[in-house]
């Protein structure tokens, strides 16, 4: 069981701003999964690899032919095993514990059909990781990826 939502709210038609200032607009995308074993061996459990609450939420600001925004996530502990091991001698076995990050992007549009994005994701390098495996290069846990930087551009015909 669970539920999906999201909220996109226009501050600045909220305020009447006026439309030379810009436009300012905040979201948010939350899913809560309440993901249980209902029989057997595990019943009440909850199923591997799936978190309680999964949330993304941003502030986008836009004028003209640029826009920036910023983007919080944040996806809650897990485990990595049916019995719901927290701790283990086992590499693979574990609990996976929640992790948030902050990303940065800005785009730039210079024609109609050229524009340039630039972003900055996991700003303040946290470290976390998503996975346990017995794989290659396990066994272990995989990281998530720190800092990283990118730009691009896109063209359209």
């Amino acid at each position: 069981r669970g539920i999906e939502s999201y909220v996109s709210l226009s501050l600045t038609s909220l305020v009447h701003a006026s439309p030379a200032l810009g436009a300012l607009d905040l979201y948010d995308a939350l899913g809560y999964t309440h993901a249980r074993y209902t029989d057997g061996e595990f019943s009440g459990k909850a199923v591997e690899f799936a978190p309680s609450v999964v949330n993304r939420a941003g502030l986008t600001y836009a004028k003209g032919r640029g826009s920036v925004g910023v983007q919080w996530s944040y996806v809650s502990r897990q485990f990595s095993d049916a019995n719901n091991t927290v701790a283990s001698f086992d590499a693979d076995i574990g609990v996976i514990p929640a992790y948030q990050l902050v990303d940065l992007s800005a785009k730039w549009q210079l024609d109609r059909t050229i524009g340039l994005d630039f972003g900055v994701n996991n700003v303040a390098n946290q470290y976390y990781f998503t996975m346990r495996t017995t794989e290659y290069p396990g066994p272990g846990i995989i990281p998530g990826i720190g800092r990283s930087i990118y730009l691009g551009a896109r063209a359209g015909f």
